[in-house]
């Protein structure tokens, strides 16, 4: 890959992290419904595989997406940490132990090869995204509790783009799998985890939990709807329709309310 490809890459992943970051942001203080959602829709996920298809082909786009699933599984579980500990720790903290959380379950992601194939990494994805909703925090009675107004974001937004855009540049470097792994990082997941935390309180993750897991939910469509379409249609209509399905998905579960806890009065 010519070094300007990796420049356009860093640079899309650059804006795109930016952009993501303020409109997870203004949605979370308005919705706990929608804002976790909106934070763990797939961004950078989406547009490195756009790219990848862009510049290597197809071919090469799929095969990244493959082990997604399973990525997208560490990233729920790293978030469910982030929630719980988010309750009685500060964000410092918190962001250590969903880190370490998020090492421990891309572990098999790593080290053992069949569970990069599409089915083993979508059993292993849709496994920890249960185990993760289930071990979630009960959300506050009302949406009152998560208002609040989201400061910083001409810093922190920035910040997260440019963190986003030298992991694309690392995983271009290291090859697929550094790819795949780098596609599923939850940078903008922990961006956004520590803005609400911040700004809102404990209170607004709690109840934009279940949306997060939704959100990855949605991630996982996306990853297995592209596998197949960059194979057999051309760059951008696989990206439009993989994305489009990804939505779909996640406004059918939010307008059923799954993603609300039973707990919930």
């Amino acid at each position: 890959m010519s070094d300007t490809s990796f420049l356009i890459k860093a640079g899309l992943a650059f804006l795109v992290a930016s952009a993501w970051v303020v409109v997870t942001a203004i949605t979370g203080q308005r919705s706990a419904k929608w804002g976790g959602v909106v934070a763990a829709l797939p961004s950078v996920t989406a547009f490195s595989l756009l790219f990848i298809a862009w510049t290597q082909g197809g071919w090469a786009a799929s095969q990244t997406a493959g082990p997604l699933p399973a990525g997208l599984g560490a990233a729920a579980i790293a978030t469910m940490a982030y929630v719980r500990l988010a309750g009685k720790r500060g964000v410092a903290a918190s962001l250590v132990g969903s880190a370490l959380a998020w090492g421990i379950a891309i572990f098999p992601l790593l080290l053992i090869k069949a569970s990069r194939d599409p089915a083993p990494a979508n059993g292993l994805g849709i496994f920890m995204i249960l185990v993760s909703a289930v071990l979630l925090p009960p959300p506050p009675g009302t949406d009152d509790e998560v208002r609040g107004q989201v400061r910083g974001l001409l810093i922190k937004a920035p910040l997260s783009g440019a963190t986003v855009a030298a992991a694309v540049v690392a995983a271009g470097i290291l090859g697929p799998l550094a790819g795949t792994v780098v596609a599923s990082f939850p940078i903008i997941l922990w961006t956004s985890l520590m803005v609400f935390h911040t700004d809102l309180g404990a209170g607004a993750l709690a109840a934009m939990a279940r949306g997060f897991m939704v959100g990855l939910m949605g991630g996982m469509v996306f990853a297995n709807a592209s596998r197949f379409l960059f194979l057999n249609t051309g760059v951008l209509a696989a990206f439009l329709v993989s994305y489009a399905a990804c939505l779909a998905t996640v406004t059918l579960i939010v307008l059923l309310g799954g993603h609300r806890d039973q707990r919930w009065s």
